[in-house]
């Protein structure tokens, strides 16, 4: 491969980041869904500021802290949205009867910690970046 298909190539790569990116991220949701929603509200019971979602009642046949996970639709509803340059993380479930867990808890509970996002910056998003701009210009 000559020099000018070697610029040719890294210049359509170089137009194209936005889509590799949004590729990897979707390829990957399950991954930000895991974090998010086993690592952070069940296993931590945190929201993506790494404040507390509080403890059940005393009262209440749970203990220990809250995982807003109850009946599991909340958390088996949790996906990514993409549009543009934008990931966007969406919760249909969190529309219970008359609650909206959104409203009660906060917007934070279905975004990812620093902590989680740079787990996945670091463990998937790099390695697969790396493997695409691997294959694609070498």
């Amino acid at each position: 491969m000559d020099l000018k298909q070697r610029i040719k190539i890294l210049k359509k790569f170089r137009r194209d980041l936005g889509k590799t990116y949004a590729k990897i991220i979707k390829t990957n949701e399950d991954s930000w869904t895991l974090l998010l929603s086993d690592d952070q509200m069940f296993n931590k019971g945190i929201d993506g500021d790494g404040r507390s979602l509080g403890n059940y009642s005393r009262y209440s046949i749970k203990t220990g802290h809250i995982t807003l996970r109850d009946t599991k639709e909340f958390h088996n509803s949790i996906s990514l949205k993409l549009s543009n340059d934008k990931v966007e993380t969406i919760a249909p479930g969190a529309q219970k009867e008359d609650t909206n867990l959104l409203v009660e808890y906060g917007e934070n509970i279905i975004k990812l910690t620093p902590e989680n996002k740079q787990k996945l910056i670091n463990n998937i998003y790099i390695p697969a970046f790396r493997q695409i701009m691997k294959n694609t210009i070498l």
